[in-house]
């Protein structure tokens, strides 16, 4: 699904648009001149739903030549290993969440305790992932034609990448699992999860200039995006908590 000339949302699942698996978190196809990138690889139940959304927006899956993680979690990145084999496509993660994604034993045990709480059917197992590229906080990284800042955004995990440009004339911040429409976050009680850096990220977002909101979860934010992201800051400015999409 086009969601402006350059951008497409070709996958999302129950806690979105509902146009692939349920479990997939909204994954976007960004079109960058000479190859598409990719951001965030779903849940890897059933990639040929995204494969036909792909499909559907005009593009070709081997025109797939970068893929960015936004963090860890396996409703974001359990289809990496399909989608970087099909098209050779180099993977981008924070070095964070790269360490987290390269650990198999952390990622056995933190599965196992998904699985047995119902998040994730059973026997569903996430493979070990090999990044390419660790991107820095403040970094920038340029994909074919366009350049994208890089924030970390620690507090729903320990890294959490979020890319911010100009696209299609629209400061465009895509957000992973940090912020979402409306203000929300997403506060859970895992290993990584930090309240306090979480509260100094939204701070930190909210001094941005964004027209579009493009979230791992919800519905994309196509107009005046930063009041979204500064009803989190307000809730946080009071000593409050924003609401949880968890």
């Amino acid at each position: 699904m086009r969601l402006s000339k350059r951008v497409s949302i070709v996958g999302s699942g129950n806690n979105g648009l509902r146009l692939t698996d349920p479990l997939d978190c909204n994954v976007y196809i960004v079109d960058c001149g000479s190859g598409l990138l990719m951001i965030d690889t779903g849940v890897g139940i059933e990639p040929s739903s995204i494969v036909s959304q792909i499909d559907e927006d005009g593009y070709k899956l081997t025109d797939i030549k970068w893929i960015v993680l936004t963090h860890a979690h396996a409703d974001h990145v359990g289809g990496t290993h399909f989608f970087s084999s099909a098209t050779g496509a180099k993977v981008y993660a924070d070095p964070h969440e790269a360490s987290v994604l390269g650990n198999a034993q952390l990622l056995r045990d933190t599965m196992c305790q998904y699985v047995n709480a119902g998040f994730y059917p059973p026997g569903y197992e996430m493979k070990p992932v090999i990044c390419n590229y660790e991107l820095k906080n403040n970094e920038k990284v340029v994909f074919g034609d366009l350049t994208f800042t890089c924030f970390i955004a620690p507090g729903h995990t320990g890294g959490g990448l979020c890319l911010y440009s100009e696209i299609d004339g629209y400061k465009t911040l895509f957000t992973g699992d940090v912020v979402f429409w409306n203000g929300y976050i997403n506060l859970i009680s895992i290993f990584d999860v930090d309240l306090l850096r979480y509260k100094n990220s939204i701070e930190r977002l909210s001094a941005l200039d964004v027209d579009r909101l493009y979230a791992g979860h919800l519905q994309p934010v196509m107009s005046h995006a930063n009041e979204d992201i500064e009803k989190a800051m307000h809730k946080f400015r009071n000593f409050s908590v924003p609401p949880s999409i968890c």
